[in-house]
């Protein structure tokens, strides 16, 4: 089962190979936060890095939020 934990933003990194960029969408995702709240949790893997949220991550360190929500996935990685 998935659990959503509360992370504080600085402990987040973000996936250097993330393929979307929306630095224009932040600010218009701050405006939903504040309006409807934070309702679509952030995906990370163990070392903390998002896998999806980027967006909000951003967002979230704009307006100096103390914690989001987080689910934290258990990846396997091929080595």
């Amino acid at each position: 089962m998935l659990k959503v934990q509360q992370i504080e933003p600085s402990k987040l990194k973000p996936w250097e190979d993330n393929p979307r960029i929306n630095d224009e969408a932040v600010d218009a995702v701050v405006k939903s936060i504040k309006s409807f709240g934070f309702n679509v949790p952030i995906l990370c893997d163990q070392q903390f890095t998002i896998i999806a949220g980027h967006t909000r991550w951003k967002a979230a360190k704009k307006i100096d939020m103390k914690s989001v929500p987080v689910i934290m996935l258990e990846l396997l990685t091929l080595e």
